[in-house]
């Protein structure tokens, strides 16, 4: 081929399946834009307008086909040149690929210097726009500051570094003002001190009521029961013969008290008196002390003053106002089917050990409450200390031989609390 351009045609060789063989081979290393259009024949029918072959619809014919085929000194040289020829093509097509490739680096690179340009542009645009903000807040400032310092020089009264105090004070104020108010709760609840301070405070405020919750009911027992807030007494009958329930029962009228009466008991041990107690006043018969009513001796009619809020029963608060009795008070006392008069004599506090007191000898017939004091509590016992008046007690009969067994250390008083329960073990 004697040059690049379209306009130089290509001359057929005189063996078209040497030629075209080795053009292929070419073609297959190349592959390049020329490899169909550039290719020679021995036909000048298979030229197109240009006098080029058409390569692709030419069937090819292959070395190795065709073994047999010679080549002459002419044909060597025309295929040497053809190959010559493919080859200039190949490299032409390679050096349009890297003048093509050098273009998109150099436009990739001038991309990238636009954008930088563009970066340092607003970088540099930000920077002055802020600065000069700055500047504008400066200004602002010390015009504020000249204006209250002039109005301030005329009086004659405050220097510079007063007129910033004050300034600077102004701006604290205004600033604190705009804040929303805390409440003094919320800012408790920040300190880490306030709930390990709550919790404390939530446990003792529960023992304190699991413990003495019974000296709390009492008091509020002492306003609601009807003996508080009533002025009417029971009216009873004093005759001895009257008729009386079948049930033995104690009726204190200035009080309001009219309840059962459990008599009987065979043991005087806290669990078995406590369980009693649940029932109503029970018969407490200890040594020198284990009259029934109609004997001669003392009657001890014991009952709870107030107990734990969680204990069973319907009388835990039944002698709750026993304390308001006096010398020349009645109450009654029903066995067997009579009805016993009692007038009190003395109200007396012994410590819970002094069992001695209730002994009044066998004289002539008594009857003692008892009962804890203060309400609530097992410090002491109240006792209130009765004579018999009807029926008349020369006709009581002599005090039974005391069948009770083991008698207790103290007289027993409230039921055990919660927390008394749980460690007493």
């Amino acid at each position: 081929m004697n040059g690049a351009g379209r306009d130089n045609k290509i001359q057929p060789l005189s063996n078209v399946g040497v030629g075209r063989h080795y053009i292929d081979e070419a073609s297959r290393v190349d592959r390049g834009p020329y490899s169909q259009r550039h290719a020679p024949t021995s036909d000048s029918d298979d030229l197109d307008s240009d006098g080029i072959v058409d390569w692709s619809e030419k069937p090819r014919t292959s070395i190795e086909a065709n073994p047999t085929i010679s080549f002459t000194s002419g044909q060597q040289q025309a295929a040497s040149s053809t190959a010559t020829q493919t080859a200039n093509h190949g490299s032409i097509a390679h050096q349009i690929i890297a003048q093509s490739q050098a273009e998109d680096k150099k436009k990739e690179e001038a991309l990238r210097k636009y954008h930088s340009a563009w970066q340092k542009y607003y970088d540099e645009y930000y920077r002055n726009y802020y600065i000069a903000a700055l500047e504008e807040q400066k200004s602002k400032f010390k015009e504020q500051q000249a204006s209250v310092v002039d109005s301030r020089e005329t009086d004659g009264n405050l220097s510079q570094d007063d007129v910033q105090t004050q300034l600077k004070e102004r701006i604290t104020e205004t600033a604190k003002s705009d804040e929303p108010k805390e409440s003094p709760w919320r800012r408790w609840r920040r300190k880490p001190w306030f709930m390990p301070a709550i919790s404390a405070i939530v446990v003792v405020i529960a023992f304190l009521f699991l413990q003495y919750n019974s000296v709390v009911a009492s008091w509020v027992m002492g306003f609601i029961t009807p003996g508080a807030s009533s002025t009417q007494t029971i009216i009873v009958g004093t005759n001895g013969n009257s008729p009386v329930s079948d049930s033995p029962r104690i009726i204190i009228p200035k009080i309001n008290v009219n309840a059962p009466v459990t008599y009987g008991l065979t043991s005087l041990d806290e669990d078995t008196v406590q369980k009693a107690l649940q029932n109503g006043p029970v018969n407490y018969p200890v040594s020198g002390a284990t009259a029934t009513p109609g004997q001669k001796g003392n009657t001890v009619i014991l009952g709870h003053s107030s107990a734990d809020a969680f204990a069973p029963g319907d009388y835990k608060f039944i002698f709750v106002q026993l304390n308001r009795l006096g010398s020349g008070d009645l109450f009654y006392l029903d066995y067997a089917r009579k009805r016993y008069t009692y007038r009190v004599t003395e109200l007396k506090v012994i410590e819970p050990n002094n069992l001695a007191a209730l002994n009044l000898g066998a004289d002539k017939p008594y009857a003692t409450l008892v009962t804890c004091d203060p309400p609530g509590t097992v410090a002491h016992r109240l006792l209130v200390i009765a004579d018999q008046v009807s029926p008349n007690p020369t006709t009581a009969t002599t005090e039974a031989a005391s069948t009770s067994t083991a008698q207790p250390t103290n007289i027993s008083g409230k039921p055990k609390t919660l927390i008394e329960k749980l460690f007493s073990h």
